[in-house]
């Protein structure tokens, strides 16, 4: 793999995984906090999230494995994750449960899907995986 292609998947694995830790970092206090909810209402929208993580990470792992063009799918999500943090600034209490439901679905998964994506890169480009997940030169 030419070190430019190996810098670019470096680099994109290295924001979706920055992007994806601050968003889960700041979720519970933002709850808390900004929201106004509970701590047993933040737990139970926090399990809500977690349980539709758990159930719908097979299907999009499924149907992205089935995917030819995988970049799209993985812009399309990217962009989904965007979406939500953006729609994470309108969240009230009335429709939370509703967003819980797309975090799990969307902000959960992406790690898992974009695992499955560079490791297929790594394996056609007969790369060590390792090479690509280290993010320094």
């Amino acid at each position: 793999m030419k070190s430019k292609e190996k810098f670019y998947y470096s680099l994109t694995t290295y924001i979706n995984y920055g992007v994806t830790s601050i968003v889960t970092t700041f979720y519970v206090p933002y709850l808390n906090q900004v929201v106004g909810l509970s701590l047993s209402q933040v737990g139970t929208v926090v399990s809500i999230g977690a349980l539709f993580a758990i159930l719908s990470q097979q299907f999009l792992v499924s149907k992205f494995s089935m995917r030819k063009n995988k970049k799209r799918f993985i812009i399309i999500h990217l962009c989904a994750l965007i979406g939500m943090i953006v729609f994470l600034m309108s969240v009230n209490k009335t429709i939370i449960y509703f967003y819980a439901v797309l975090y799990g679905i969307i902000v959960q998964t992406i790690g898992n899907v974009y695992e499955v994506y560079v490791e297929e890169i790594a394996v056609r480009k007969n790369v060590e995986y390792s090479e690509i997940r280290k993010w320094d030169p």
